[in-house]
């Protein structure tokens, strides 16, 4: 009796946004070249974590990416997104302080692709559980622009409780 050929084995896939090319984002639209398709679902590695995405944040460093200003750094297609919030799916090897459920937001910069149903994450100080009360929408909008003023605030040499030039508290 003849065997069956083996069954192809299906990868799980994930929906993300697509950038076929580096352009204008109206441009790549118009293109067809930006675009929601299937994706390989992205495995955490050692002292990472993966993010079911609930939301993520749209900022002027995915734009001059998409657009190509910082060179072509990633292989094409990629998904754009650097800030999300959501769950934690997953953990890499050694990742310690977070747990399956947990709500996270986080900046992916080293990792981008936010812009899909889930992301990897660096654990570290560019991840953390997001606050009780605060919704996912909300929780994206924050880390590179706090990244951005906490930078601000450490380069006007301020700190909290230290007045600044005119006399202003930079914290409480």
């Amino acid at each position: 009796m003849p065997h069956a050929p083996p069954k192809p084995v299906r990868m799980p896939r994930m929906r993300a946004l697509l950038a076929h090319a580096q352009a204008p984002p109206a441009q790549l639209i118009a293109d067809g070249k930006l675009l929601v398709a299937e994706a390989p679902d992205p495995a955490p590695g050692p002292g990472q974590v993966l993010v079911r995405v609930e939301a993520a944040g749209l900022n002027p460093f995915d734009v001059k990416k998409l657009s190509g200003i910082f060179g072509a750094g990633e292989e094409l297609p990629y998904t754009p997104g650097v800030d999300a919030s959501g769950t934690v799916a997953a953990l890499g090897e050694g990742v310690e302080g977070l747990a399956v459920g947990d709500a996270v937001l986080g900046f992916f910069g080293r990792t981008p692709g936010t812009f899909a149903q889930y992301a990897v994450v660096d654990a570290g100080p560019y991840l953390a559980r997001r606050p009780e009360g605060l919704d996912a929408v909300r929780a994206a909008a924050i880390p590179l622009a706090g990244i951005m003023a906490k930078t601000l605030l450490r380069v006007a040499g301020l700190e909290a409780g230290h007045a600044g030039p005119e006399g202003r508290h930079a914290g409480p």
